[in-house]
């Protein structure tokens, strides 16, 4: 029931409040707020249970801009210690016809850190999404592949936690 409720909701917002939005005479800043806020809040309402929530996720996905693309791979990434199957079965069932399973499992696994997040927070959650990563195994081999790539790509970040901070330096 939750399901049919959230994919109402994201419907109606994605139906009513994207052409608004897009198609405005007078766009304004606000508008894009609001617009963002409605995200966040089906984003976040489908992460309770990302389970009962698949379907959300891949239209979230499929409709995702710039912004609203990088707030659904936080949220998603978010979730990896909490409920990494349900990640991995979210980014299994993603089309990528045009964009790499890869590039996909990399832009989630480790979840993007907003700007000033502090480092013990990003170790924290780096250490319980690898100890939940490690501890299971999938049968289905592209579901494996992704927990296999996944749990790499974090164990590599936390390896680099000593350039998290520092600026890249120009030649």
């Amino acid at each position: 029931m939750r399901t049919l409720i959230l994919i109402c909701l994201l419907s109606s917002v994605l139906i009513f409040c994207s052409a608004d939005i897009i198609h405005a005479k007078d766009f304004t800043p606000q508008d894009t707020g609001s617009y963002i806020k409605t995200n966040s809040f089906i984003l976040n309402g489908a992460a309770r249970d990302i389970s009962d929530n698949i379907s959300v996720w891949l239209k979230l996905k499929q409709t995702a801009d710039g912004g609203s693309g990088e707030m659904w791979t936080i949220v998603l990434g978010d979730k990896i210690p909490s409920q990494p199957i349900a990640v991995i079965d979210v980014l299994s069932l993603i089309p990528h016809d045009k964009i790499p399973l890869t590039d996909e499992i990399r832009d989630v696994c480790p979840r993007p850190f907003m700007e000033g997040a502090q480092e013990y927070e990003m170790e924290d959650w780096m250490n319980r999404a690898i100890a939940t990563l490690s501890s299971f195994t999938m049968n289905d081999p592209k579901k494996e592949k992704i927990r296999q790539e996944c749990l790499a790509n974090i164990k590599q970040s936390l390896a680099n936690k000593d350039k998290w901070s520092k600026p890249e330096q120009g030649n």
